[in-house]
């Protein structure tokens, strides 16, 4: 129990990773600088994080699923795992908030310019939830 507990434990960092994603992409495209900063909603009676929480589901889901498919692999698979549900994370709030980013953004638009074109920023937001996904990882699981 303890051991799938710790397996899936990292999967509740990526409603933060998401977060910083978004708060870096939104500083870049809004001040063309390495910051945090938060988009508008549409709608003002809407909380970004209910929207950010939401958005991070899918690959929540992924996570899980994977996890407890993949229990028996090393370090390494884990954290392609948690890379992998990462960047369906922010691709699916990114897709949400792309209105507040400009006019209209195609679901391509979205991927290529949003996702891909700052894979940097992706990355950095994604060292704090790999490092937490590291010390995680039962150090037993390779073997069984």
């Amino acid at each position: 129990m303890r051991q799938n507990l710790r397996r899936t434990l990292p999967g509740l960092a990526l409603i933060p990773t998401t977060a910083l994603f978004i708060g870096l992409l939104t500083s870049e495209l809004q001040h063309s600088r390495l910051g945090l900063a938060w988009p508008l909603t549409l709608d003002p009676h809407t909380s970004l994080w209910l929207e950010l929480t939401l958005a991070s589901l899918p690959g929540l889901l992924l996570f899980i699923v994977a996890g407890i498919g993949l229990r028996r692999h090393g370090k390494a698979i884990a954290q392609l795992v948690f890379v992998a549900s990462a960047a369906l994370c922010a691709y699916c709030a990114v897709t949400l908030l792309a209105p507040s980013y400009g006019n209209t953004w195609s679901a391509s638009e979205v991927l290529k310019e949003l996702l891909l074109g700052q894979w940097q920023l992706f990355v950095l937001a994604q060292l704090p939830g790999l490092l937490l996904s590291a010390l995680l990882h039962p150090a037993g699981a390779e073997h069984g």
